[in-house]
């Protein structure tokens, strides 16, 4: 049976509870980056490092994180296969910026959180980073990863 942390009247406190006790326990690397803030950072097969910050609303639970800069050709096949590829995931959604530098988010309601909940949202998106980065990669940097020079002021 799992330790109940927190507050029942606090849903915030609860959560954090969840959170640090589960970050600490899995030895995954993190910092506290605000009151009710993590940074965590995990180890990718694909990707070396894939950097999160998870935020804790008033109602809501905020994992983002940074997937990939503006792709410097080829932006509409790029952003058309991170849109298909939303259609399939399981909470997590592309979204870009107004730099068009693309990030991973996925939110659930607070009460839902406990550390199956966590545990499934932290392993989804570094299945998704990882799953998605190369695809991504190839057609945002085709012509350099094909060797043509072109791109490259050759």
């Amino acid at each position: 049976m799992k330790e109940v942390v927190g507050t029942e009247r606090d849903p915030r406190e609860r959560a954090a509870a969840i959170i640090q006790q589960y970050l600490d326990r899995e030895g995954i690397r993190h910092q506290r980056s605000g009151e009710w803030e993590w940074l965590v950072e995990m180890e990718g097969e694909v990707r070396r490092s894939v950097t999160a910050l998870i935020v804790l609303g008033e109602r809501t639970v905020l994992v983002e994180s940074f997937f990939m800069r503006r792709p410097p050709q080829n932006e509409a096949e790029f952003y058309r296969y991170l849109l298909a590829k939303n259609l399939g995931f399981y909470l997590y959604r592309f979204a870009v910026d107004e730099l068009g530098d693309v990030y991973l988010l996925a939110q659930v309601p607070i009460a839902c959180l406990d550390e199956d909940e966590l545990d499934r949202l932290l392993g989804t998106l570094l299945t998704y980073s990882d799953g998605s980065f190369n695809p991504a990669l190839r057609i945002a940097y085709a012509s350099e990863l094909m060797g043509d020079g072109e791109g490259r002021g050759d």
